[in-house]
């Protein structure tokens, strides 16, 4: 009892445009709480890992090993994005926000129409 992401997390899930994992970098198996993860989304509702995605590995000042987060990195899809960030030092953090920006919030690409209109 109490394990799991909740109904109503799952629920809420459901609207959004993608979805960020979020993983400490210094857990001892980042690799098999992603599959975790992925499979509670999976039995709940399969369109769910379909959504656009990101993974982040926090934490990153304490392992203070680039080798190793790279190795974690590559444990996961090759298809996904995952970036390295430290919240503490705020390492990585712009190119996260500018990741999500560009990730989930696509710039509509303007037509000479439309560019004709607003002048």
């Amino acid at each position: 009892m109490g394990l799991g992401l909740g109904l109503s997390f799952l629920k809420h899930i459901e609207r959004v445009r993608g979805i960020i994992y979020l993983f400490d970098a210094s857990s001892i198996d980042v690799a098999l709480e992603f599959k975790l993860l992925k499979q509670e989304l999976r039995t709940y509702n399969k369109l769910l890992t379909k959504k656009p995605s990101l993974i982040v590995l926090n934490k990153t000042d304490l392992i203070n090993d680039a080798g190793y987060v790279n190795e974690l990195s590559l444990q996961f899809p090759k298809t996904m994005s995952v970036l390295s960030i430290s919240a503490e030092t705020g390492e990585g953090l712009d190119k996260l926000l500018n990741k999500i920006d560009s990730f989930f919030f696509p710039v509509r690409k303007k037509k000479k129409n439309d560019v004709l209109q607003n002048i």
